[in-house]
């Protein structure tokens, strides 16, 4: 019976993989960093959620990118402080578009305000 085709690209995918463990296995010794979102965890507080993801192993977290409102956004010193304690580091920052900061709007206006909200967030990643 022929494979379908999602099971013969599979069967190509394997082979490949296999083929490149067999000549390069230094290239696969180190293993996934893996990293959550604090947003899966609603309000909960900071050191609560970051406690929650070294206690299982997690070393990396992507933070909201919110800097529209002052109880939602970031205290930067705070996070700075509570991720060097838990010994993390930020993978990324999950950013919050909407019809006032569209990279694609034609409005000129809209678009410098999501070029402005971006180089927020790369503020609050460095």
């Amino acid at each position: 019976m022929k494979l379908q085709n999602f099971q013969a690209k599979k069967v190509e995918i394997m082979k490949s993989f296999l083929e490149f463990k067999r000549k390069y296995p230094q290239k696969l010794e180190r293993r996934f960093d893996l990293s959550w979102s604090i947003w899966m965890f609603g309000r909960e507080p900071i050191e609560r959620s970051l406690n929650r993801l070294k206690t299982n192993g997690i070393d990396y977290v992507e933070l909201k990118g919110d800097n529209y409102t002052t109880e939602l956004h970031p205290d930067f010193e705070k996070i700075n402080r509570l991720l060097e304690q838990f010994e993390m580091k930020v993978s990324g920052v999950c950013g919050l578009y909407s019809e006032y900061n569209d990279l694609s709007s034609v409005n000129p206006f809209v678009r410098q305000a999501a070029i402005d909200y971006i180089k927020k967030q790369i503020e609050y990643v460095q």
